[in-house]
């Protein structure tokens, strides 16, 4: 390719097994994504593509008790989204909220608005945004 992109990256602390867009910010093109650690504190990362569309850039980054395994973003509140974890012994669900960031990358922790249970079996990810868009509802 003549002229060729060089792409664009984002590293992570952690790794990540899990990304989501932020379906509700409709201003700027978002993402979520959580990490996958066992033996250390997890985080969620907010990121947003920068105005000029050439680099990735940080908004939020905010602990996570246990390991993410999936996470959705809920389609009509931007600082509401799902998480399925696993504690190594158990996995479970809960639905969190951001904190107003008022321009802070280290943010205060994340609201655990519901949680959705441990479970010893796994449980699906389908499951937790079904459960999130239905929250909304009840």
């Amino acid at each position: 390719m003549q002229g060729g992109s060089s792409g664009i990256g984002y590293g992570l602390k952690y790794q990540a097994r899990c990304i989501s867009d932020v379906k509700a910010d409709t201003d700027h093109t978002s993402f979520l994504t959580g990490t996958l650690s066992l033996k250390e504190e997890n985080e969620v990362h907010l990121i947003r593509l920068s105005a000029g569309g050439t680099e990735l850039v940080c908004e939020g980054l905010f602990s996570h008790p246990s390991e993410i395994w999936d996470l959705a973003s809920c389609p009509f509140d931007q600082r509401i989204f799902s998480t399925v974890y696993s504690t190594g012994e158990s996995h479970g669900a809960a639905i969190w909220q951001i904190p107003e960031l008022y321009g802070e990358l280290n943010s205060p922790q994340l609201e655990k608005i519901t949680p959705l249970g441990d479970n010893v079996g796994k449980i699906k990810s389908w499951v937790c945004l079904s459960l999130l868009i239905g929250a909304h509802f009840v």
